[in-house]
């Protein structure tokens, strides 16, 4: 009976003591942790990029003809540009980017992690791969959460750039999520370990995607795009996929089928653009837009102006791209500028200078404008106000942008003299060289003297030139539309005249 008792009692404390060595041996992943947590600290440290920005300088030109209720109107020319940017243009301010950087269309630019920007981090067992949890945070916050320590974690993070909710994967165990042609995604992973105390989680997101950007801008116009017509020359410039989270890798390529674009406007309504994100932007080294209609409404006067690129004929735009890539912005942008008429080999503006209401330099919509009462219709020589020290600086270089235009020098003028004009009682007309149906109108504008806003000699017209003929005079023309002739003469520095400008380039 001893012995029985002896071997129970023995084999009692064999059973217990192989179960404390069995648990000493092995961690339990879901079982409650005995050796406390380790605290984590998260955060976003902005996102890769993949080189410097490389800026493409113009790269086509070309006029379009935009009808109207005016047939007389000028050409109105659009400048074609591409470049590639590193970061993404978006009409949000809450985003995760590694770089600042400005735009003159009116779109905000992407900026530094800003606050809303939400991600979601999920954390998986290393050693069985086997999901432990999954947190939705703001990019902006330093996040906090507790791990159980003595464990190494992979994890992947998520985004979408914005402030909404991110869903969490519908399988956990194998995540995968698709990507939006509207919004980009952002995605990072790692592992981490644990063992007590406090680590740090720095995620560093990396774009998968590129933005497309076609963009018209009618700010030089001083007037809004009501309407844009345009769509790619291909339907397969723009591309989704299937994201693996735990790979890393995109899976399920496929075309969107983009064609016909959809636009937008920016705050001011000077611009317009339309916005895709795309997977696999390498090839992207030239894209097709085929503009088709533009509409703009003049601020000044309310008219629309409205047609198809050349005479109706829709136009093809190739875009170049150098160095394309994830990260990048690929811009295909049109500017739209107030055009000018082709006289004599000269580049005229479409109408007089003067200075708007808000302090910003344009040129009248309407050229046959009679301002025989308004003092910033007329200008002393070469002032870059109406009233201002003659000599101080040609007004024509302020129209927006800066530097494009000029005021004529006796040269050009001294070409505009004849006899035997077209014209009418109060103007001369000079037919445009690449459309004669065009005519660009010089008016019996007069002059005005003093601090008077009021003119006189209106049965004459007058324009400055850019050039002195001493110095208290300087070059200018004179139109007569009785005779329908114009003649370079001079006239004192003090006097006010209308002035047109002329192309500087």
């Amino acid at each position: 009976m001893k012995t029985f008792n002896f071997i129970k009692q023995c084999t009692a404390v064999c059973l217990t003591l192989g179960l404390f060595l069995l648990q000493g041996c092995e961690k339990s992943e879901t079982a409650a942790d005995n050796d406390g947590n380790t605290t984590v600290l998260v955060k976003v440290v902005g996102s890769k990029t993949n080189e410097a920005s490389t800026t493409l300088p113009q790269v086509k030109a070309f006029d379009v003809d935009i009808k109207s209720d005016n047939a007389e109107n000028a050409q109105v020319q659009i400048t074609a540009e591409s470049s590639v940017e590193n970061g993404f243009i978006s009409s949000q301010s809450n985003l995760i980017s590694s770089s600042k950087r400005s735009t003159a269309t009116g779109l905000k630019a992407a900026t530094n992690a800003e606050k809303g920007a939400k991600y979601r981090l999920m954390l998986y067992y290393k050693d069985s791969g086997k999901f432990y949890k999954s947190m939705m945070m703001n990019a902006d916050e330093l996040a906090k959460l507790e791990l159980p320590s003595y464990n190494t974690f992979t994890w992947v993070a998520y985004s979408h750039n914005e402030n909404k909710d991110i869903a969490v994967p519908s399988d956990v165990q194998n995540p995968k999520i698709t990507s939006s042609i509207n919004k980009p995604l952002l995605y990072s992973s790692g592992e981490i370990e644990v063992e007590g105390g406090q680590v740090t989680l720095d995620i560093q997101f990396k774009y998968l995607q590129a933005q497309v950007v076609v963009e018209l801008n009618a700010t030089q116009m001083y007037g809004k795009l009501v309407s844009v017509k345009a769509k790619f020359d291909k339907t397969d410039y723009i591309k989704t996929g299937t994201l693996n989270l735990r790979t890393g890798k995109m899976e399920n390529v496929q075309s969107a089928n983009i064609s016909d674009l959809t636009f937008y406007d920016d705050v001011e309504g000077a611009t317009k653009y339309a916005s895709y994100y795309t997977i696999e932007p390498e090839r992207l080294t030239q894209i097709g837009v085929i503009f088709s209609e533009i509409q703009v409404k003049l601020d000044e006067s309310g008219e629309i102006r409205s047609g198809l690129t050349n005479a109706g004929v829709a136009q093809l735009v190739k875009f170049p791209f150098t160095n394309p890539g994830a990260s990048k912005t690929l811009k295909a942008k049109l500017m739209v500028t107030g055009g000018y008429y082709l006289v004599r080999g000269i580049k005229w503006s479409p109408g007089y200078l003067y200075i708007h209401s808000d302090g910003s330099y344009r040129f009248r919509a309407d050229q046959k404008y009679i301002g025989y009462r308004d003092c910033e219709f007329y200008w002393n020589w070469k002032s870059t106000t109406p009233k201002g020290k003659p000599g101080s600086g040609d007004p024509c270089l302020k129209v927006y942008p800066e530097g494009n235009w000029r005021m004529p020098t006796h040269a050009e003028i001294t070409k505009m003299a004849g006899t035997k004009l077209a014209g009418g009682s109060n103007y001369v007309a000079y037919p445009d060289d690449q459309s004669p149906n065009k005519f660009m109108y010089l008016m019996t504008h007069g002059i005005m003297c003093g601090n008077y806003c009021t003119a006189s000699c209106t049965g004459y017209g007058k324009i400055w030139s850019s050039t002195q003929k001493s110095s208290c005079y300087a070059y200018i023309l004179e139109i007569e539309p009785t005779c329908r002739k114009a003649w370079v003469t001079h006239l004192s520095t003090t006097y006010r005249l209308p002035v047109r400008c002329v192309k500087n380039n």
